[in-house]
């Protein structure tokens, strides 16, 4: 099963570049920025499957002009410095592995082991190019269109039983629903998250991970699955 979906995650990267370079998009040294799964073997025997969705990964021009053409896990590979939003998305998909809340945590700083979580959960992007530092809803509502298929895709591939949209849901979620009127299953609007069930997947509709501070956000998460 590991080398199965091994396999299947190198087609779909080779599937966006296609992508990228059918729709135009790979012009002028801009190349797709992959995502997907880091470490196969570690999601495949994670407690829970979780996948995050986020918007889109910021890249600055090289020497050359280039922009893109790496993978977001090279940050795990090459010993980067993470995002700041990558610690609210640590704690949360630590506490739902452990299902404690953050009261029950150590700092990261404490505890750097709490890291290796991002090896074991599925992480994409809803705009596979590089970007700059902030897009417009009506832009991604573009970018959702373009690579719907890819996306789509990614989700019947990872089969995920959590998947924690990072101000994502919108774009998703009339295809996601399929137009039912499911109403969310469990509300936390004033603590940053809603949550559906479909299918029985659990979906998450939370803020984006850098939006506030990590105890709210972590825990409001965390909570649905106590």
């Amino acid at each position: 099963m590991i080398t199965e979906l091994e396999h299947k995650q190198e087609r779909m990267h080779n599937l966006i570049n296609e992508h990228a370079y059918n729709s135009g998009l790979s012009i002028n040294g801009l190349k797709p920025i992959l995502d997907g799964v880091h470490d196969v073997s570690k999601y495949l025997e994670s407690p829970t499957k979780v996948m995050w969705i986020m918007k889109e990964a910021y890249d600055d021009s090289d020497e050359k002009g280039n922009r893109g053409g790496w993978s977001i896990f090279d940050i795990l590979d090459e010993n980067k410095p993470f995002p700041q939003s990558w610690y609210n998305i640590i704690y949360v998909t630590y506490g739902i592995f452990k299902k404690w809340e953050t009261i029950d945590m150590y700092k990261i700083s404490e505890d750097p082991s709490m890291k290796e979580v991002m090896s074991q959960i599925a992480y994409i992007n809803l705009n596979k190019m590089p970007a700059n530092k902030t897009s417009s809803d009506e832009l991604l509502e573009e970018s959702y269109k373009r690579w719907k298929p890819i996306l789509m895709a990614q989700i019947e591939l990872y089969k995920p039983q959590v998947i924690i949209f990072g101000n994502t849901f919108k774009f998703f979620k009339d295809d996601l629903l399929e137009g039912e009127d499911i109403k969310p299953q469990l509300d936390n609007v004033g603590k940053n998250a809603q949550l559906y069930i479909k299918d029985g997947i659990k979906l998450v509709d939370a803020y984006h991970p850098a939006a506030t501070g990590v105890k709210s956000y972590a825990d409001s998460i965390i909570s649905f699955f106590l």
